[in-house]
């Protein structure tokens, strides 16, 4: 044992740098000991998360926090919800991540048992390509999950500094998460967000989902109805139809559509010019914007992309098919599907101290950019969250509830072209009541100083 081991390093006050304010109550810790030469650092009375100087030898650390069974190490990111805590379950000795929800949630009860219940569902689903749920609690009136950490690198920020992904590691990561998705489909589970911030590839090389369903629920329960990420969201939850998994297989396509040529499959400069464009336009195709993909990419992409998800893959067992092939047709040319040549994956410390984990993909929330259809009467609220990716579009908006549509009444014996006729002018008369009540809604909200995000 080194003699910093026994060092007092209190007499020093270390440099703060005051973190964002969360909302989430924890208990503060009165000393810690350095990571890097386990001097005691006197931090009582400082803010929890804030950054400190070892006054020893000078290595920055996160002065911590408690909260219940487990000691807070470092804030990985916050939102509208709560944030997302990089911890050590002190009773089992283990790091993970965990996600504590405000505690206006933990005071509705139906919340509460929702969230419990989705919270339940998905640690059932014991599958290698979805982020494992260890267990669920409340403190201080504040609903936690407790979830696997994952070391390793999200796919938005392999983007960030690639630019794209290669398609034969596209087609790999599209077919890892199609058979996680596929697991909890047979568990009538739906995902609801899926994009590059929620999709990471641990230190194996092996892509993993986060944040399954349990996001939606908080959202629900906070009024805020039918939500989504703009780029990525499902046609028919913009229409407030019924969602299942061809939803999920729509948002995983834009995000493969995503990652193969660096730029999302439909844009704009505001949140309603991206939701009239996927309405309107059919799905594009990829070799556009990134020639030269190989053709069953191409066709794999559009029609997991097709507007109307009668469309798209009817299930998993399809699309899995069809990824299973495309990966195939690469590595018997040769092709490396793995991610070990395109990017550097950061691994747990050999000496045996804390890992030198890359933030979960939980912890996109202080990134994440959201499209909020609101229900009818309900205010949206005015938390926002800070955009990672520049040049993005994003939006808080509200519909009205007529947005729920069915089909016109057919006049009697009609012919199957008058039918076809019918069910596009009605899809467009549909169109264009949403994006105008989306365009009346962002006027008002700007005047009276709502906030879009």
């Amino acid at each position: 044992m080194s003699q910093n081991q026994n060092t007092d390093a209190s007499v020093e006050a270390p440099t703060v740098i005051t973190p964002p304010a969360t909302g989430i109550q924890t208990d503060p810790v009165e000393s810690f000991n350095c990571a890097e030469c386990t001097a005691n650092i006197d931090v009582k009375g400082l803010p929890s998360f804030s950054d400190v100087t070892c006054p020893q030898c000078g290595a920055r650390a996160s002065v911590p926090a408690r909260l219940a069974n487990f000691q807070l190490l470092k804030l990985m990111g916050t939102g509208g919800m709560g944030g997302v805590y990089y911890a050590r379950d002190e009773g089992l000795g283990r790091f993970v991540a965990i996600k504590v929800m405000l505690q206006s949630l933990g005071n509705d009860p139906v919340f509460i048992e929702n969230f419990k219940r989705e919270a339940q569902a998905v640690a059932k689903l014991n599958h290698p390509n979805i982020a494992q749920i260890y267990s669920f609690g409340q403190e201080k009136g504040q609903p936690y999950i407790v979830m696997e950490l994952v070391s390793g690198e999200r796919v938005d920020a392999m983007m960030e500094s690639q630019g794209c992904i290669s398609p034969a590691l596209a087609m790999q990561i599209g077919l890892e998460i199609a058979q996680g998705l596929s697991a909890a489909d047979e568990a009538g589970l739906v995902h609801g967000d899926i994009k590059p911030e929620n999709i990471l590839l641990d230190t194996k090389g092996r892509a993993k989902l986060v944040d399954f369903g349990l996001a939606t629920v908080a959202h629900e329960a906070a009024g805020e109805g039918i939500w989504g990420t703009p780029y990525y969201i499902a046609p028919e939850k913009i229409r407030r139809q019924k969602v299942d998994a061809r939803a999920d297989i729509y948002s995983l396509g834009a995000t493969l559509y995503h990652m193969l040529t660096g730029k999302p499959p439909f844009e704009g400069k505001t949140p309603v010019e991206v939701v009239k464009a996927r309405l309107e336009q059919p799905p594009p195709d990829p070799r556009k914007v990134k020639p030269g993909l190989p053709e069953i990419i191409t066709s794999i992409i559009t029609r997991m992309l097709a507007v109307e998800k009668t469309d798209r893959y009817p299930n998993y067992l399809s699309l899995i098919s069809d990824l299973n092939k495309a990966v195939a047709e690469f590595r018997g040319a040769g092709t490396n599907t793995s991610r070990s040549k395109q990017f550097r994956i950061k691994k747990r410390n050999e000496g045996g101290g804390e890992p030198e984990a890359e933030e979960p993909a939980e912890a996109a929330a202080s990134g994440s950019k959201k499209l909020v259809i609101h229900r009818d009467g309900k205010r949206p609220s005015t938390t926002q969250m800070t955009a990672k990716t520049p040049g993005t579009t994003t939006g808080r908006l509200r519909t009205s509830g007529n947005l729920s549509t069915a089909a016109s009444t057919p006049k009697p014996q009609p012919t199957p072209q008058e039918l076809a006729a019918r069910k596009r002018k009605e899809q467009q008369r549909r169109n264009k009541i949403i994006i105008i009540t989306l365009i009346v809604v962002i006027t008002v909200i700007g005047a009276i100083g709502g906030v879009l995000w």
